[in-house]
Order: structure tokens, then C-alpha cells, then sequence
């Protein structure tokens, strides 16, 4: 292992490299950058704020029993061309400690006992076109995110792939999340509050999991944030498509939720949705194919249905016990053993 530690970066940094690594190191400083090339098998350990780590194509950083690259201080890039990974006793492939961390991969990053990447100050920023894999989380973040996985780019984890508080998520299409895929319980996307946008699949392999998992949010402490919009015109798919669970004392979330969906949400053992005590929105459109009951939970609620929309045979379209929900048709293609259950002031157009 090397470590850097600096609170700032002297104007001789700029001049000359540092002579702080191993004889044989691969990865060499500098000023403010650390360039890679062959195979590095020391720890990347670096407390400097504004520095840059290039692993580019051809380059590995490959550790055993430690973080492969660990950067402490704030406003931190990591570009990944090539692999960074790590083997045994938990530790994390990237482990970025301070603010507004930047992330490119297009290569491979791989933890085989923890997480891939965990980023858990705010303003992590993380764009992946290559692969994310890891044993726990792929990607496990704070507040102020914003994940781009594109075209190709993959992240998948045996618990959660991507778990992070609030902010935002693309996925592309051609571009998957997967959870649990070993089989055990994980989600595809971990989420308390925010934006997602799903173009390609976001999936939960293992049992009592979800593609998407809402978490609970404080409303009297977040009334502006305490909401979650979901946009999928691709693929949700999992034990439940889209679950918001209850709140830290097993009492009900009153987050809200709006998702618009022209794509495909699945279940195999649970609902397509779950929602709970929030003023849902869910409007289903041209191109939706739904496999699972819609459950909205308490709260006025209101499901649209529009034009071709595709509902499995058996389920249930449940506005929940508000004083005023509202089930809004088009022109909807559903089975014939479809029900539909309205509580309180629910009202169906």
C-alpha cells in the first residue's frame, strides 16, 4: 500500500513527480494525477483533495485483503479504462471518503467479498459504460447522486446492485442493473427519494426482493423531497416490481410516488406495484404490459390506464383506503378476471 496525504496540493507537486511509491509500482504521481500502467498490486490510499487516478485500458490495479483504490479527500476523479479489483477479507474495489466524487468506467470494477464502489459523502457522481460487480452492493451511495449507466454498461451485486439515498438514475437502454444475482435476497435499485429513469432492465433475482425498493423518508423533516418519480419505458422486473416498504417502526410511508410506465413491470412472487401511505401517481401508457396487481395503499391515489395497456390475468388494481382515490381508463386492454378494489371515497372514470 501507498499513501498520499496532502491538505493541499503545493505548487512543486506541479513540478515534479513524488517519490512515495514502492520501487515496482505501476501507478506513479504526478502533481495532481496518478497514472497506471502493467499491473499494480498495491493499495491506492491517496488523502488529497482534486486529485485524478487514470486506469486506462491494459492498466489493473489488483489487490488482495485490502481497498484496491481508496481516495479520502473531496473532489476526487477516478477513470477507469482498465480493471480495478479486489479479493478477500471486505473490502470495497473503490472506496471514495470525501465530497463530490466523480466516477468514468468503462472498464471492469470487481470486489469478490464486498462492495464494488461506496461513495457515501454527497455529490458522488458515477458514469458506467463497462461493468460493476461485486459480492454485497455494486454501488453503494449517499445524498446528491447521480448514477449514468449507459449503453452496455452493467452493474449487478449478490445483495443490492445500486443503493443510495436521494438523487438520480439513468439507465440506458442496453444497459442492466441486477440484484441478488446469486440468488439470495437483494434489489436491483435501493432508493429512498429521487429521480429514475429506466430504458433498459433493472431486475431482483433473489426472493423477497424488488427491481426497485423504496425506503423510508421523514416527511415532517422532507415534505419537498420526500417524493420519488419513476419513469420506465423499459424493464422493472423481480419478486415485486416496485415496492415501498414501511417506515423504521413498522409503521406506514407516507413518501409519494409517481411513475409513469410504457415499458414492462414484472413480478414473479409479489406485486408489479406495492406502494403505501403516500398521494400516489401512477399512470400507465401506451405500451405498458403489467404482470402483478397494482397495490397503491393508503392515501388518495390516482391510476390511469391509456390506450393499449396489457394487465395480467388475476391481477388486482387496489386504490387503498384513501378518502379520494381515482381509476382513470383509456382505451385499456385487460382480462376479464381482472378486479378492481376501491375503498373509501375511490371513484372510477
Amino acid at each position: 500500500m501507498f499513501r498520499l496525504t496532502a491538505t493541499a496540493i503545493p505548487a512543486a507537486f506541479l513540478l515534479a513527480p513524488l517519490t512515495v511509491m514502492p520501487a515496482a509500482a505501476q501507478c506513479v504521481q504526478a502533481g495532481p494525477t496518478i497514472a497506471c500502467t502493467g499491473t499494480e498490486t498495491n493499495e491506492i490510499d491517496a488523502d488529497i483533495d482534486g486529485l485524478t487516478v487514470l486506469v486506462p485500458l491494459g492498466a489493473t490495479v489488483d489487490i488482495a485483503d485490502d481497498d484496491a483504490i481508496r481516495l479520502r479527500g473531496d473532489d476526487n476523479t477516478l477513470i477507469v479504462d482498465g480493471t480495478v479489483q479486489t479479493f478477500g477479507n471486505g473490502d470495497e474495489a473503490v472506496q471514495a471518503d470525501g465530497e463530490n466524487f466523480t466516477l468514468t468506467n468503462t472498464g471492469a470494477i470487481f470486489s469478490d467479498d464486498d462492495k464494488g464502489v461506496q461513495a457515501e459523502e454527497f455529490g458522488t457522481t458515477i458514469t458506467n459504460s463497462g461493468s460493476i460487480a461485486a459480492a454485497t452492493e455494486g454501488v453503494e451511495a449517499g445524498n446528491g447522486v447521480t448514477i449514468l449507466n449507459l449503453t452496455g454498461g452493467s452493474i449487478s451485486a449478490g445483495e443490492d446492485a445500486v443503493q443510495f439515498g436521494g438523487g438520480t438514475l439513468f439507465n440506458a437502454p442496453g444497459a442492466t442493473i441486477t440484484g441478488g444475482d446469486t440468488g439470495a435476497e437483494g434489489d436491483g435499485l435501493d432508493i429512498d427519494f429521487g429521480t429514475v429513469v429506466n430504458m433498459g432492465t433493472i431486475e431482483a433475482l433473489g426472493p423477497d426482493s424488488a427491481a426497485i425498493d423504496v425506503d423510508e423518508v421523514d416527511i415532517d423533516d422532507n415534505p419537498i423531497t420526500a417524493v420519488l418519480t419513476i419513469t420506465n419505458t423499459g424493464t422493472l422486473s423481480g419478486a415485486t416490481g416496485i415496492l415501498v416498504e414501511p417506515d423504521l417502526n413498522g409503521g406506514p410511508n407516507e413518501s409519494r410516488q409517481i411513475v409513469t410506465n410504457s415499458g414492462t413491470i414484472s413480478a414473479f412472487d409479489g406485486a408489479a406495484m406495492s406502494l403505501a401511505a403516500g398521494d400516489d401517481f401512477v399512470s400507465l401508457e401506451n405500451g405498458s404490459s403489467i404482470t402483478g396487481s397494482i397495490l397503491l395503499g393508503a392515501g388518495n391515489d390516482f391510476l390511469g390506464l391509456s390506450r393499449a395497456v396489457s394487465v395480467s390475468a388475476g391481477s388486482i388494481l387496489d386504490g387503498g383506503d384513501g378518502a379520494m382515490d381515482v381509476l382513470g381508463f383509456g382505451n385499456a386492454i385487460l382480462p376479464t378476471d381482472v378486479s378492481f378494489t376501491a375503498l373509501g371515497g375511490s371513484a372510477f372514470d
